[in-house]
């Protein structure tokens, strides 16, 4: 069945994410999953419960079982946060923005393309690339999403050299987030975000022959929160 204004208001917005992630994961398979139907059976569901997730919301049991088959992680299949894979966000489609760029339906129109529906959306914006010594001098004024090419191998194995670094400005870290942050000397790294001492965060990289730091003792910025990673983890 084609997809109209009206099929895809119909449809929840959970069902929107796992359709669109499942697009993603099979669109260079020999029978991609291009609609409702073959996402069911690629789920081994039924009709039946597919009609009622488009219409209540993906079960969490069902979101499980998506990841199980998938790969997508189930809160943002449930809830629209975090990174959309649990292994890392596969390569994109050339000229395609991050997920966490997007808002629904435009990430929906992205990743549907080809599939014949008269819907029209706002353009997509491109993410504007940032040299890392741009970011040594001066913050990233008026972008609130911005993207870098990671220059070293401080997050190795799980980020390599010249993966695209996809970041959001403006945002308060949690632990475990990815930030890059600007040191007291102006260099800037890409690192996890951990608490430290009370009142006080520290930046772990992956690489265990990279040095932690401290948000006080090395005088931390955090310039922005990871959003997603153009190249799939490790």
């Amino acid at each position: 069945m084609p997809f109209t204004g009206n099929t895809m208001k119909a449809m929840h917005d959970s069902v929107l994410r796992l359709l669109a992630c499942a697009r993603i994961v099979s669109r260079n398979i020999k029978k991609p999953i291009t609609d409702t139907g073959k996402l069911a059976e690629s789920l081994g569901v039924s009709s039946a419960t597919m009609t009622n997730w488009k219409s209540r919301g993906v079960s969490k049991a069902g979101a499980l079982k998506a990841e199980t088959e998938i790969g997508c992680r189930p809160a943002f299949i449930l809830e629209g946060q975090g990174d959309p894979f649990s292994s890392g966000m596969p390569p994109l489609p050339p000229g395609m923005t991050p997920f966490a760029s997007l808002s629904y339906p435009d990430l929906y129109e992205a990743l549907v393309e080809g599939v014949d529906h008269p819907v029209s959306f706002e353009p997509m914006q491109t993410v504007p690339l940032i040299s890392w010594e741009q970011l040594m001098c001066e913050d990233p004024k008026g972008a609130l999403e911005f993207r870098v090419v990671m220059p070293d191998e401080s997050m190795s194995p799980r980020v390599r050299a010249g993966a695209m670094l996809y970041f959001r400005s403006g945002e308060s870290p949690r632990p475990g987030d990815g930030v890059l942050v600007r040191d007291s000397t102006r260099a800037v790294h890409f690192r996890e975000y951990r608490a430290g001492r009370p009142g006080l965060w520290e930046a772990h990289a992956v690489n265990p022959h990279y040095q932690p730091m401290e948000s006080d003792r090395d005088g931390l910025t955090v310039l922005g929160v990871l959003t997603a990673v153009g190249a799939r983890w490790g």
